[in-house]
């Protein structure tokens, strides 16, 4: 990112920021209920004014930090120490003094934040960002859809800035014989601009699922038969301001321009929270311009807001009654998953009130499962405090589709050091996503697949391989609340075709417990996969498996490997040496096996040979891979060979489908008395004897 010594500013007047430090104090809160003003204390009694700085407010009660979180931007809470983390300048700090709160300076984050940003280069400003997609379009044309769904605020605005186009990347592998519809999963980043790690996250979990496409099986599974969308900038024109160093959570909008632009107190800047535009229970944020959760003039007033939207509706069906109170089916597809920082927080629906969403249980257990893989604290949106406009809000509320909010780190700026462990720990998290993002309300209930490997991973047809995994139940969040565990009951596999494509005839192959017993909510499972009926090349073997209340877990997958079909033969013994009276046969046996995958006909001869010898087959009966045959072979000792003569035939078998795969045997024969049985030389003598007369 570039970042530049000396931020850009808009031209603001002297009247509007007086007009703001009044509306300070006085400015509507959530539900319209205004916020109580002090009377001001007389000149002789006014105390000095607090320095701008990073302030530990203390709120008392949920319905205080409620009012805080609907005027100001609240950078992170402590439940326990009672207090929330907000950038003021000196009269907010004022004003809420004035209305009873306690405040405490951060000395140390307030130099910080004093100090700037020094520079970050880990961090892809918005061209960069930009480029780095159209490059990765480029690069996999078969996997990735670039979607210009619509324009930024300064882009449709006419004005001194050019604007942006908002750029989503789709990811599937079009090709894929799939006949059942492809769920969805939508990751977006940058809805407030400061937060830098978010778009960064997001083009790591891209760049893994392209980079690895064919070569790690999950990766390939999941773009096979998903599309994933990502925005990995949701808010251009607040990241550009963000590069000259300023901490910017809005969007471009100046039209009302009585705000500063990089005001370092996060209290005075102009723009709108794209995060409080939303039109589901839009309403409740503030209706101040200047404030940090600034609502709009109305719900969707921004065009990011607007057609955001708009995509997001295109891509994922309308699943729940308009009501606050009917909740999804068990079975509804699609998931959303908007990235923002800071806190190290899963949160999900709802924001705007306090109440439990309709799909609460199920909301719950797939967040503590996110929660599992970041190790971030998982809880409800509105136990840190109410929101209202919010995008995951009006996904789940409108659409029906679980939407989470992931608190990425512990800084806007958040040291370079410290980006790879945020991506690592967050690339699982998404992957697990993606992968039950068909059926997430009832998925994430299931146990979890772990350690899945085959072994050997690479095979001749016909060979036998061993398929192990662990099934785990176990893998939640507990540290807001426990997820009941359950017996690991059953598992299976699939080879090539998963269940969902029902009209390919998906055959489920069960696994045993490699103890024998089904009966702990962690097993080792097992099976034998005969390849005997498998193709050549790369087959994929997925695998889930079932709890004891009939929950089945996502699915995982590994790669298998069957060789091209291979002609191969053994012929034994491949020297052997015998000998023979003068006049009489030798007799060899020898062995012909196939050690190729195919099944296969051999053709045999003799060469070399200056006695005469029979093969007793020419032409062997088709061999199964490792199927075998005898061969006879019979040598003559002539009548006319000297004792101790030798001779060497060479038998040969090469295989009928391929003339380069061959074997041989080299028999070595030779003439003389047969040694220690008297009955066959007497006999020899004999012959001796008549032939001379």
């Amino acid at each position: 990112m570039k970042i530049h010594p000396h931020p850009t500013r808009r031209t603001w007047n002297i009247l509007s920021l007086t007009i703001l430090l009044v509306l300070l104090v006085g400015r509507q809160v959530a539900a319209g209920h205004a916020r109580p003003s002090p009377s001001p204390p007389s000149d002789s009694a006014m105390p000095p004014e607090p320095q701008s700085g990073i302030y530990r407010v203390y709120y008392g009660t949920q319905e205080r930090l409620d009012i805080l979180a609907a005027h100001f931007d609240i950078r992170q809470v402590e439940p326990g120490a009672g207090y929330a983390v907000l950038g003021l300048d000196g009269s907010s700090a004022a004003a809420l003094i004035a209305q009873g709160y306690r405040l405490e300076l951060d000395e140390e984050q307030t130099t910080q934040q004093l100090l700037g940003p020094p520079g970050y280069p880990c961090y892809r400003d918005v061209d960069e960002l930009y480029a780095d997609l159209q490059q990765l379009a480029a690069d996999y044309p078969a996997l990735t859809e670039l979607i210009d769904y619509g324009d930024s605020w300064h882009k449709v605005t006419p004005g001194d800035e050019p604007g942006y186009d908002l750029w989503a990347l789709k990811i599937t592998n079009e090709h894929a014989l799939t006949p059942a519809p492809k769920p969805r999963f939508f990751l977006m980043a940058t809805i407030h601009a400061r937060e830098l790690t978010t778009p960064e996250t997001a083009m790591y979990f891209v760049e893994h699922l392209l980079t690895n496409y064919d070569r790690d099986p999950d990766a390939t599974w999941v773009v096979d038969y998903h599309e994933i969308y990502v925005v990995v900038t949701a808010n251009p024109d607040g990241l550009l301001i963000v590069e000259d160093g300023c901490l910017q959570r809005k969007n471009g909008n100046d039209a009302r321009g009585v705000c500063r632009v990089c005001d370092p107190w996060g209290d005075d800047h102009y723009g709108v929270d794209l995060n409080r535009n939303n039109p589901y229970h839009w309403g409740g944020a503030s209706a101040f311009p200047c404030a940090e959760t600034y609502q709009g003039t109305e719900a969707a007033s921004e065009p990011e807001t607007y057609y955001l939207n708009d995509l997001v509706r295109a891509i994922f069906p309308d699943q729940r009654p308009g009501d606050d109170a009917s909740p999804a089916p068990d079975d509804a597809t699609g998931l959303l998953i908007s990235l923002h920082s800071y806190g190290n927080l899963v949160l999900w629906p709802w924001g705007w009130t306090h109440d439990a969403a309709p799909n609460q249980a199920q909301l719950q257990t797939l967040g503590r499962k996110f929660a599992y893989f970041n190790n971030y604290m998982p809880e409800q949106s509105s136990a840190l405090y109410r929101t209202t406009g919010d995008t995951t809000d009006w996904a789940y509320g409108e659409l029906g589709i679980p939407a989470y909010t992931f608190e990425l780190g512990e800084w806007f700026f958040q040291p370079c050091s410290d980006l790879p462990q945020i991506r690592e720990e967050n690339l699982e998290t998404l992957l697990y996503a993606a992968k039950v993002a068909r059926t997430p309300y009832l998925t994430a209930s299931g146990p979890d697949v772990l350690n899945l490997s085959v072994s050997p991973g690479e095979v001749a047809r016909a060979e036998i391989t061993q398929v192990t995994a662990t099934i785990d139940d176990t893998r939640y969040n507990n540290a807001n609340g426990a997820e009941s565990v359950q017996v690991v009951a059953a598992a299976e596999y699939y080879i090539d075709v998963p269940p969902w494509e029902t009209g390919t005839a998906p055959i489920a192959q069960p696994l045993t417990a490699l103890d024998g017993d089904w009966d702990a909510p962690v097993e080792g499972v097992g099976a034998s996969i005969d390849t005997l009926g498998l193709g050549e090349g790369r087959h994929t073997i997925f695998l889930r498996g079932q709890d004891a209340d009939g929950n089945w877990g996502a699915f995982s997958a590994v790669f298998l490997d069957v060789l091209p079909p291979t002609s191969s033969l053994a012929l034994r013994p491949t020297i052997d040496a015998r000998g023979g009276g003068r006049g009489h046969s030798v007799t060899y046996n020898l062995t012909l096996t196939n050690l190729g995958s195919l099944e296969e006909r051999y053709l045999l001869g003799v060469s070399g040979n200056a006695w005469e010898t029979t093969l007793s087959i020419t032409t062997t009966p088709e061999l199964l891979p490792l199927g075998t045959t005898g061969v006879q072979v019979e040598v003559n000792v002539p009548l006319s060979a000297s004792l101790g003569q030798t001779d060497t035939a060479t038998v040969t078998a090469t295989a009928q489908g391929d003339s380069t795969q061959s074997a041989s045997s080299t028999l070595i024969t030779s003439a003389g008395l047969l040694k220690f049985y008297l009955p066959l030389v007497l006999r020899d003598a004999r012959d001796a004897h008549h032939s001379s007369q």
